[in-house]
């Protein structure tokens, strides 16, 4: 027992240099920058064409395009259909990974004119090749289409893209 205080007391005299609160790693591997991610929301225009980028942590980022919309879009797949008074809503998207480090697909959300937030919809024939927490190698790109089933007198206020459902690193794509 004396032998465990006095290395207790050792390792408090040392400052605790070499351990990590929880949360933290330890700067000799990974240098402090790595740590740094983004704080703020980012914020682009809800059209195609248009892109962003988050940094989840310096060596992992999401670059974010959007690249086709569908107002009302029709699944390929005759038996699936919005519920009644309800319609499609989808974008095609592209994500790439931008940093040096594996990143996953995010969540999307949409906030709707009605000021509702709605999940994403899967939904065959439409919606359905996108999927959430998909790893992304360093360099490479995803694509696929999200889908939103919303009321039919409902249009986009905006479209939300988080990293994760742990972080709030949100990109907001924002209608005009």
């Amino acid at each position: 027992m004396p032998l465990l205080l006095l290395l207790a007391f050792a390792i408090l005299a040392s400052g605790c240099r070499g351990f990590t609160t929880r949360g933290s790693v330890p700067e000799s591997k990974t240098g402090p920058s790595s740590l740094s991610r983004q704080t703020n929301p980012v914020h682009s225009v809800l059209r195609d064409g248009a892109s962003g980028q988050l940094h989840q942590a310096t060596d992992q980022i999401h670059e974010v395009h959007i690249l086709a919309i569908t107002d009302n879009a029709q699944s390929s797949i005759e038996h699936e259909k919005p519920g009644n008074d309800r319609k499609y809503w989808s974008a095609r998207i592209g994500i790439k990974n931008a940093g040096e480090s594996e990143i996953r697909t995010g969540i999307w959300t949409l906030t709707g004119s009605d000021g509702a937030t709605y999940p994403r919809t899967v939904a065959l024939g439409i919606g359905s090749d996108y999927q959430d927490h998909v790893p992304i190698q360093p360099g490479a790109t995803i694509e696929g289409t999200i889908a939103f089933e919303i009321p039919k007198d409902v249009t986009p206020k905006q479209v939300q893209y988080r990293v994760d459902h742990l972080n709030e690193i949100d990109l907001y794509f924002d209608a005009q």
